[in-house]
């Protein structure tokens, strides 16, 4: 079998107020974790869940959120043109003790005539949201954060910035596409026939809950992020949050099979043997609302807790890899 998988649903205790901070220049992964907010993340899904066709108002409207808050988290921020759409990327210069980056990715753009408010309004929210805690601190690796255009046209920002940067070395890539949605109801969750000849594991997890769309799924490669996946549960494990991890083998990651595990902006990164994980509530495998083809793509239809969570396990996760905050 060319897949090599590994299952995971785990549930932890809240962490107490005690491990709560306000995020400094000598705050733990666990605090930036634990700063995430609602309160600030909220805001960003309202305002980015509207109309957002490429060169639309609302298209130009994102990119522009996209800058400035990347700027005033203390990012060198640049608009990348290339052609046919325009990628927004911050970078935050570590102190070079580690080579390679860290980079945080969600694609802003949208199709015609829907909002897209779990697509991908939640992912971007989730992107700046992570800026805001983490362009505050002073690390090791390089902080690159990205707002991808044209990725519903086929990845074509992000292929655009990995062909152009072909030399930069990355720890990881994380990558957020439809973060917003979850459910318990039984039945809720909907399994790709694929993935129950190939994923037996995690299908007889899924199956085992009553199908319930209860879970952040992790997509990955496994050359390069089984270490970093394991970072993310831990820190999940610490919240309360599920997750199912799926971990491909070099073969699978271009296998006919996992086409539906390709669908985002990661993939650019897995073409050029970066490693990256792609984060997703599961799309259309769990949400009508999916490019609203069987009902509105809304703000209201989202589980903003969830949602939070995911970026809360994600900031802490991200902080581990970008090294110790430096306190010098």
């Amino acid at each position: 079998m060319v897949v090599a998988l590994i299952a995971s649903l785990f549930v932890a205790c809240t962490p107490s107020a005690s491990e709560t901070a306000t995020p400094s220049t000598r705050a733990t992964p666990a605090q930036l974790r634990d700063a995430v907010a609602r309160t600030t993340y909220e805001p960003l899904v309202q305002e980015l869940a509207a109309l957002r066709t490429p060169h639309s108002p609302g298209w130009q409207a994102a990119q522009d959120r996209c800058a400035e808050v990347l700027t005033a988290s203390g990012f060198t921020v640049e608009r990348q043109d290339f052609g046919v759409g325009i990628n927004v990327v911050g970078t935050k210069l570590g102190s070079g003790a580690q080579p390679d980056a860290v980079i945080l990715g969600a694609h802003y753009d949208h199709i015609e005539g829907c909002t897209g408010a779990d697509d991908n309004a939640s992912g971007v929210a989730g992107v700046l949201e992570a800026a805001r805690l983490l362009g505050a601190q002073a690390w090791d690796r390089d902080l690159i954060i990205a707002c991808w255009d044209q990725e519903e046209l086929g990845l074509l920002g992000s292929d655009a910035w990995v062909t152009a940067h072909r030399a930069q070395a990355v720890a990881a890539y994380l990558n957020f596409d439809m973060i917003g949605v979850a459910s318990d109801e039984p039945g809720s969750q909907v399994v790709p026939a694929a993935l129950e000849a190939i994923a037996v594991d995690q299908v007889a997890v899924v199956h085992a809950d009553g199908d319930r769309a209860n879970f952040i799924a992790l997509i990955a490669d496994r050359e390069g992020s089984s270490d970093t996946v394991a970072t993310f549960g831990a820190h999940a494990d610490a919240i309360g949050l599920l997750h199912l991890d799926l971990t491909l083998d070099h073969l699978a990651r271009s296998s006919s099979l996992t086409g539906d595990l390709r669908r985002s902006d990661h993939a650019s990164f897995w073409a050029a043997d970066k490693p990256a994980i792609f984060f997703t509530d599961t799309a259309n495998f769990r949400y009508d609302g999916y490019h609203c083809y069987g009902a509105p793509d809304e703000v209201s239809r989202l589980n903003l807790d969830f949602a939070v969570q995911v970026v809360a396990a994600t900031v802490g996760t991200a902080a581990e890899l970008l090294g110790e905050p430096a306190a010098r």
